[in-house]
């Protein structure tokens, strides 16, 4: 006679995850998170679906002027200047003082 099993009670749903990142999310990112059909490995189920809406938190110039000014004071590798000063132009920012100055030396 088979063995009776009681089902378990349905789990409640996790809440809602939101965070802000400085990490861009591009199409290469998106492409490990998509996955068609539901599946089990290594013990993990994968039958619920989720929704995931990815937004630019748009911030006022003088912020994000801010942060590449402080980037730009603190590297000291030569591959970020082009870079940088590329990401200042689009915003039409003019990085002050010298690349890397206030690296300890």
């Amino acid at each position: 006679m088979p063995k009776k099993t009681t089902p378990k009670p349905e789990p409640e749903l996790e809440p809602i995850i939101t965070f802000e990142t400085f990490t861009h999310i591009g199409p290469w990112r998106i492409r490990d998170w998509e996955s068609p059909h539901p599946s089990c490995f290594n013990g993990n189920v994968s039958i619920r679906k989720y929704k995931v809406t990815i937004e630019t938190v748009d911030e006022p110039v003088d912020v994000l002027a801010a942060r590449l000014q402080k980037l730009w004071e603190e590297s000291d590798n030569f591959h970020h200047v082009g870079p940088l000063k590329m990401e200042a132009a689009k915003i039409g920012y003019e990085l002050q003082g010298r690349h890397g100055s206030l690296v300890k030396k």
